[in-house]
């Protein structure tokens, strides 16, 4: 959006660098995904199998914490990777190594801003399922759910073009000196 003449209303849709968005991230997803499917499944299945077994709300919360600290660290993984992907937007040939080196030292701020992401995640979805519970048959949850998902979606888009800015272009967030160059 800042290359992008401002006032006009709606910045126009750009097909081609959308398009190598999208299927950039779909590729990296694939590589990192593919390669733990089966790992992952078997750690699934674990965990069904082992919370089948649990009665109690301390033993459930922390086989679920065994559970969803690797997730969130594969997912900082997949965030610090993907944090090129807005400069394929914008046209420029950017690399995978670009984001990944330039939030090297910036493990634990994404951790925990996945954390909190996944937490409105789940709770946004949460919201989803119950006004589906509400409105089965009507076209009210399904609107619901679809706005939920495109908040979602502009969420997630919006943390990345963030870390973007910030650490490969070196723009300072609102009250913060910008980034040493290094």
């Amino acid at each position: 959006l800042m290359e992008e003449p401002h006032g006009r209303g709606i910045p126009p849709f750009h097909l081609a660098p959308s398009l190598r968005y999208c299927l950039a991230a779909l590729l990296l997803s694939l590589l990192v995904l593919l390669p733990l499917s089966v790992p992952i499944g078997i750690l699934s299945g674990i965990y069904a199998a082992i919370s089948k077994h649990i009665s109690s709300v301390p033993g459930a919360l922390i086989l679920s914490l065994i559970f969803i600290v690797p997730s969130l660290l594969l997912q900082t993984m997949l965030l610090r990777a993907g944090v090129y992907l807005p400069g394929l937007a914008l046209g420029r040939p950017e690399r995978m190594s670009l984001g990944w080196n330039a939030t090297r030292l910036q493990l634990m701020p994404l951790f925990v801003l996945l954390a909190l992401l996944t937490f409105v995640f789940v709770l946004l979805s949460l919201s989803a399922k119950l006004s589906a519970s509400f409105y089965p048959a009507r076209p009210l949850g399904a609107v619901w759910a679809i706005m939920l998902l495109w908040f979602q979606t502009m969420l997630g888009l919006s943390v990345v073009t963030t870390l973007y800015g910030r650490y490969i272009q070196n723009r300072p967030l609102r009250g913060e000196p910008p980034l040493p160059q290094g």
